[in-house]
C-alpha cells in the first residue's frame, strides 16, 4: 500500500496538479487596442493591434504568466467570430488562454477577478492590465496588483 501511494503522489507532482500559477487578468480594450487602432475586427468593431499583442508576449516570456480574459471579450461566445479573431491573433504569437473571468455585471471587474481567484488556488501571483480603473479595484485587494494603461497609448 505504501508503494502505491509513493507511485500516485509522483505521477501527480509530474502532472503539475499541483504547481503554483502566476495570472495576467487582461483587458483588451484600451490594452491591446484604442480609438486609432487600424486593425478591425471582423464584426466591424475595433480590432488587436499585433505590435502590442508582441508586447503581452514578452511580459508572459519575462513572467511565466498565463493570460485571464477579464475584458468584455470573454462575454463572447467562443464560436463568435470576434472571439476567434482575438484568439488567433494571441495564438499567432504563442498566447493561449488560460481563463475567463465570470460575469458578475458591468463595473464589477474587481469582484469578477477575486471571484475567480477564489475558485484557483494555484495562483501564486497575479497582475490585472486594463485601462479603466473600475470603482470595485479601489480597495487593499489590488494594491500592488493593478497596471493601468493610458487608453491613448495602449500597452507601452
Amino acid at each position: 500500500m505504501n508503494r502505491l501511494r509513493r507511485m500516485m503522489i509522483q505521477m501527480i507532482k509530474r502532472s503539475g496538479m499541483f504547481r503554483k500559477i502566476k495570472v495576467i487578468f487582461l483587458d483588451v480594450d484600451g490594452v491591446l487596442n484604442n480609438e486609432t487602432t487600424s486593425a478591425v475586427a471582423p464584426s466591424g468593431c475595433t480590432g488587436v493591434m499585433d505590435s502590442k499583442v508582441t508586447l503581452l508576449k514578452e511580459i508572459i516570456d519575462k513572467t511565466g504568466a498565463r493570460i485571464v480574459l477579464s475584458s468584455d471579450w470573454r462575454l463572447c461566445d467562443p464560436q463568435d467570430i470576434d472571439y476567434v479573431y482575438l484568439v488567433n491573433k494571441l495564438r499567432r504569437k504563442g498566447i493561449s488562454i488560460f481563463g475567463k473571468t465570470p460575469d458578475a455585471s458591468w463595473g464589477k471587474r474587481g469582484k469578477e477577478i477575486l471571484s475567480w481567484l477564489d475558485k484557483h488556488r494555484r495562483v501564486e501571483s497575479w497582475a490585472v492590465l486594463d485601462d479603466i480603473k473600475f470603482n470595485d479595484f479601489y480597495n487593499d485587494d489590488f494594491e500592488g496588483h493593478f497596471t493601468i494603461t493610458d487608453y491613448k497609448k495602449r500597452l507601452t
